[in-house]
């Protein structure tokens, strides 16, 4: 993340430099954060040249109890949250809370364009992937022809342009 000051409204990434690796977007309205997570299926579970894209949404940030194992599971001690600002403890507690599984898919609370998870052929797949290791993973079709025509194989102009326009 940049030093640029944060708007909880708009989306903020917390992950790898490169998306393709994994990462999570964040976004706040009122008291619950919705949240896009990318998963490379190479890294997780062997299928070269997939990535999973997720829409979920993590609440409870009034419930002490869930705050404090929510920052437990990612090693943030409470002392840390200090003289930080709502927009870092906001985002350091919806990580945590999404880590530690307080979660629903976004379509269980509200029925937007994209589903709730897609799957992606992503430009990491080329001549030396193998599909036999995809196993139960089947990529969107049609998300993949308009990552790979309409934004050239970009992930994150992918996602900025089709699911966090919102």
């Amino acid at each position: 993340m940049t030093s640029k000051a944060i708007d909880l409204k708009e989306w903020n990434y917390v992950g790898d430099v490169n998306l393709e690796y994994g990462g999570r977007y964040f976004r706040f309205d009122n008291d619950y954060c919705e949240v896009c997570e990318v998963t490379d299926l190479g890294g997780a579970c062997g299928a070269d040249g997939l990535s999973l894209s997720e829409r979920k949404v993590t609440s409870g940030f009034d419930d002490k109890k869930r705050v404090q194992q929510a920052l437990d599971c990612i090693g943030v001690p409470i002392s840390w949250l200090r003289g930080k600002g709502k927009p870092a403890i906001l985002l350091a507690i919806a990580d945590g809370l999404f880590s530690y599984g307080y979660y629903d898919p976004l379509d269980s609370w509200c029925n937007y364009r994209m589903p709730a998870h897609w799957v992606i052929v992503n430009s990491d797949y080329g001549p030396l992937s193998d599909k036999r290791n995809w196993e139960a993973w089947k990529p969107d079709r049609e998300q993949t022809v308009i990552l790979h025509h309409k934004y050239d194989g970009d992930l994150e102009a992918y996602l900025e342009g089709e699911v966090l326009c919102y």
